[in-house]
């Protein structure tokens, strides 16, 4: 037996990835909260997601400046943060399997930035 594989349409992308910045507060909030920019529809495995830039801040685990939410297989969340600098990108901390009303705390707890009032 073959596994099959699919690729997701550019729709499909954008889908994916709005869906997670609709459960993360929005765009605009998570633009105005935490000053991010360069939201990005990732196409991660054939699952989709959403990266986003936002300026250096010193995490519980380094400095980070992007965040990477990719949909996985059994339709939870990888959280990831970054820190990309001239001397290349450094995974600074991951998260498998989470619900999607798990996103918002993860990110403020590990950010320290915060997406609610």
């Amino acid at each position: 037996m073959t596994e099959q594989t699919y690729e997701l349409t550019h729709e499909e992308q954008m889908q994916v990835a709005n869906t997670i910045a609709r459960q993360m507060g929005g765009v605009s909030r998570i633009r105005i909260m935490t000053g991010a920019k360069n939201f990005v529809a990732m196409d991660t495995e054939n699952l989709g997601g959403l990266q986003f830039s936002f300026p250096r801040i010193k995490s519980k685990n380094g400095y980070v400046n992007k965040c990477r939410i990719k949909l996985n297989a059994s339709d939870l969340y990888d959280f990831e943060l970054w820190y990309i600098g001239k001397h290349g990108a450094t995974l600074q901390y991951s998260e498998t399997g989470l619900y999607d009303d798990m996103l918002i705390r993860e990110f403020e707890t590990e950010t320290g930035l915060r997406l609610q009032l």
